[in-house]
């Protein structure tokens, strides 16, 4: 079984999500952030990535004000090459694929449908609050995600781990750079995938 990330791995969202959380910022009198500074403070304990950004409310609150400014009207894309590499994998493998994402569950099916990649995943885990569990509980061979948080979900749960690093990921290579243990980066999903082309390990 292989796992994949959604957000900065299959789908590019940081517009919608960026301009959310400028909306934010806004309403609490804030500076806006450019992407670039987004992608340098961005972490997926989302109480800590608001600290970074100057943000000290409480994490009911933050839930309620990224409800009532969420952009639904910006489109989420599917990355450059995805849908290919997920038809290839579904066509040329027997292995089954889960989604595994720190979304709601119901928004990820809902966006799979919408983007027209539902049907090449066999199963799919929203996981708001414990990847590492759901990845414990689901155990694929690999897991590939755009994030430090999602490397170290996965090493923390015994699973091995490809990060893709690219204009659409969350985190730059610095941020892999500086894991305590070094992991092996793709620069697209079909690169993760492709067992031909040399992968970069980081220092």
């Amino acid at each position: 079984m292989i796992g994949l990330d959604y957000s900065g791995t299959l789908v590019d969202d940081r517009e919608r999500v960026f301009t959310t959380v400028n909306d934010i910022l806004k309403h609490l009198g804030l500076k806006k952030k450019t992407v670039k500074e987004h992608r340098q403070l961005f972490t997926m304990d989302y109480v800590e990535y608001y600290k970074r950004l100057g943000v000290n409310v409480r994490a009911e609150e933050l839930e309620g004000l990224y409800r009532k400014f969420y952009r639904h009207d910006i489109s989420t894309h599917i990355i450059p090459g995805v849908k290919e590499t997920l038809q290839s994998l579904k066509q040329n493998s027997a292995e089954n694929i889960i989604l595994i994402s720190g979304e709601q569950e119901d928004f990820l099916i809902n966006s799979l449908r919408t983007l027209g990649l539902e049907s090449f995943f066999d199963s799919v885990v929203g996981t708001q609050y414990n990847k590492t569990e759901m990845l414990r509980r689901h155990a694929p061979r690999l897991y590939v995600g755009d994030t430090t948080n999602d490397a170290e979900f996965a090493r923390a749960a015994g699973v091995s781990f490809i990060g893709v690093c690219n204009k659409y990921s969350y985190h730059f290579r610095r941020h892999f750079d500086e894991l305590s243990c070094g992991i092996y980066l793709a620069d697209s999903l079909e690169h993760a995938l492709n067992s031909n082309r040399p992968l970069i390990r980081t220092k």
